[in-house]
């Protein structure tokens, strides 16, 4: 019998089947080509004017795209209602990463309920895990670590409170990035607590390390800029 073979050419017992590609699988590979060939991310935040006015804690939904313009992924935010409303940035979240041209999603954040060292998990389609970004004690400054699956730290990014709108990114001692929140106008800001963030990294770094780089952005927004947040 053929190694390549599924079943018994004298029986016709079938000893194993064909498993075809998976959608998420393919998809993965369109969002790896994505960030492949960019070193930057604008990342909008969506709100709307009616759902400010009303006062209640909503969903997080942000679009990313690239510095060309193009839209490549929407993040939409899953969690309960009454912990939007009671735990505020300490909520347990999930934010999904969803292509926009295909709406499968392509990555999970998972953030657990914490009260300090705030915490994401970055997880592809297959719920395998690409690593995390963990929040450090903010005195002097405020500083996250980001690492691999193995527990491996990639980089530092630290934001001083004299600069509270820029995040710089390090590997080791030397910046090769940052994280900054671009300011839409006090009218806009103030009435949709909708943030718009930039980030830059190295284009030739792995795509996984860029998205955990995405990933810490998300997680900066949510401990930093949402409005329950003194800080």
């Amino acid at each position: 019998m053929d190694a390549a073979s599924t079943s018994c050419p004298f029986c016709h017992v079938i000893f194993a089947k064909h498993k075809p590609r998976k959608a998420d699988d393919e998809s993965v590979e369109s969002f790896n080509q994505d960030l492949k060939r960019t070193g930057a991310l604008v990342v909008q935040q969506q709100h709307s004017l009616a759902e400010a006015l009303i006062g209640l804690e909503r969903k997080n939904h942000y679009l990313v795209g690239d510095m060309d313009g193009r839209n490549l992924y929407s993040v939409e935010e899953e969690s309960r209602f009454w912990t939007r409303q009671f735990l505020g940035s300490f909520r347990p979240l999930e934010l999904q990463v969803v292509q926009s041209s295909t709406s499968l999603i392509l990555f999970r954040i998972q953030k657990p309920f914490r009260l300090w060292h705030d915490r994401v998990t970055l997880k592809d389609s297959a719920n395998r895990e690409l690593g995390s970004v963990e929040s450090g004690f903010p005195i002097p400054v405020r500083w996250y670590t980001v690492r691999d699956a193995r527990g491996v730290t990639l980089f530092r990014i630290s934001g001083a409170f004299w600069r509270p709108w820029t995040f710089k990114i390090f590997r080791g001692e030397t910046q090769v990035g940052e994280i900054r929140k671009r300011w839409s106008g006090l009218v806009r800001e103030y009435f949709t607590d909708a943030d718009n963030f930039a980030a830059t990294f190295p284009p030739e770094i792995p795509v996984s390390q860029k998205a955990l780089l995405m990933a810490a952005l998300f997680l900066i927004d949510i401990v930093h800029f949402e409005n329950n947040q003194s800080s």
